[in-house]
């Protein structure tokens, strides 16, 4: 397959976008051929570099679509059916959730596309930065095996998503940037069960959070409604249609809730499997793993906990996602014994119990390693102008420990291994699936710089 990289620029709108230098590859470990397809096709539209005709894009993405569904099938059932490697455990996997995870559909964070890039920018920044490996959600594959009447919003939303895959393409280029399979077949029985404990944890999270909501009513016709807390930094969704009847915020935050611990859970799983953290803007999803651990008693014990635990660790403003791999290869001394730190920081091991160390020294030594990265990395500034030219400053990203190797569950409700067994137990990997002892780490990502608007 032929794909386009480099780092020439087409500009349209103000938009920065990749224009690539033609090149072969081999396929690429955890990305969906559906993926290379998109970003060749998107790639190859951008060689004049003189923007893009997306009404001409728009056809041929709609030309493309029974390709890429054969292409996504044959892949969902590999995928579905192979084995999922656990990476050692001294490697610090982040699988991203809520705003984090850029291709959600859900979008937990601004839709807008001049917005959506910067966060793909400064994601690339800052987990594409400090993680061995950072997963998002294979919503491609997915969404071309039920596509449906391919109408101009579907493409244009396609279109989107496919912008966003070049911003961060280096990144999966370098094996940095994963994709997890979005779905994984389970029998009928545990899958209902699963989904009514998933609907009881929502229940008792909503009865924390559901008063954080507000729906007001616009003089158009429109309505937004506020989160409060729930998601750092907050967000407000916005009803697409001026006539459509508005939800009761009860109603809103119970679904909302529903949907946000379904989908912490899920990628619970993976978690599970691969080994690593959880890292998500959503207070509420990851209340709903703490609430199945019996250790969510409230929203302002919450806020305490963030408070307690949050490290600062470093990034650079003004990368370019190919930069960053670079910067990766010159920061080589810091960067890796800090992720071997915070793996085993939030790698929880049910079978050892309490660790040695108290969860405050835990987070203390995070600290450290954070502040021996800030050196290393202005020192990499500072000397290699390069790679870092134009790149600005060195900034802080705080993110608030929830899941620690040294909390213990409380006995009785320790229950996540057992409620995300029921994903695994019918895979066809029943024998590992018993040996399952260690559970993510939880991680609020306090993504202002992140998340914040670019428009």
């Amino acid at each position: 397959m032929r794909l386009l990289f480099g780092n020439r620029c087409a500009y349209r709108n103000k938009t920065t976008i990749y224009v690539m230098e033609e090149q072969v590859i081999e396929e690429l470990p955890d990305v969906p051929p559906a993926v290379l397809l998109l970003v060749q096709e998107m790639a190859s539209a951008y060689n004049d570099g003189l923007g893009v005709d997306y009404v001409a894009v728009r056809k041929r993405l709609k030309s493309m679509l029974r390709e890429l569904r054969d292409q996504s099938e044959a892949h969902l059932a590999t995928s579905m059916s192979s084995k999922i490697p656990k990476h050692p455990s001294h490697e610090l996997d982040i699988h991203l959730h809520g705003g984090l995870d850029i291709f959600s559909e859900r979008r937990r964070s601004c839709a807008n596309i001049s917005c959506r890039i910067k966060v793909a920018d400064q994601l690339s920044r800052s987990i594409g930065l400090i993680a061995d490996r950072a997963w998002v959600t294979d919503h491609f594959s997915d969404r071309f095996i039920d596509f449906g009447r391919a109408t101009n919003e579907k493409l244009d939303d396609l279109m989107m998503d496919t912008l966003i895959l070049l911003r961060v393409w280096p990144l999966i280029d370098a094996g940095i940037l994963r994709f997890r399979p979005p779905c994984y077949p389970s029998c009928k029985s545990c899958l209902e069960h699963f989904e009514e404990q998933v609907a009881l944890i929502a229940e008792q999270v909503a009865a924390k959070f559901s008063g954080q909501f507000r729906v007001t009513n616009k003089p158009d016709g429109h309505y937004f409604i506020e989160t409060g807390d729930c998601f750092e930094p907050p967000i407000w969704q916005h009803s697409i249609k001026s006539k459509k009847t508005p939800p009761t915020a009860k109603a809103y935050a119970e679904n909302l809730i529903y949907d946000e611990v379904y989908s912490a859970l899920w990628v619970g799983r993976d978690a599970v499997r691969r080994g690593g953290a959880i890292f998500s803007n959503s207070r509420v999803g990851l209340a709903g793993l703490l609430q199945q651990e019996g250790r969510f008693i409230g929203r302002k014990p919450l806020t305490l906990l963030d408070q307690e635990r949050t490290v600062q660790v470093p990034w650079v403003s003004e990368l370019e996602p190919h930069q960053v791999v670079e910067l990766r290869r010159a920061a080589s001394r810091a960067l890796p014994v800090f992720r071997e730190h915070m793996a085993k920081a939030l790698s929880v091991d049910d079978d050892l119990g309490l660790g040695a160390s108290k969860s405050a020294e835990v987070v203390q030594g995070l600290r450290i390693q954070a502040a021996e990265v800030r050196a290393e990395l202005q020192a990499a500034k500072n000397n290699s102008p390069k790679i870092l030219r134009g790149a600005g400053s060195l900034l802080a990203l705080g993110f608030s420990v929830y899941g620690i190797a040294t909390d213990q569950p409380v006995a009785a409700m320790s229950g996540i291994l057992n409620l995300i067994n029921l994903l695994i137990a019918h895979s066809g990997h029943e024998k590992e699936a018993e040996k399952l002892a260690s559970r993510p780490g939880y991680v609020l990502l306090k993504a202002q710089d992140i998340l914040d608007h670019a428009h």
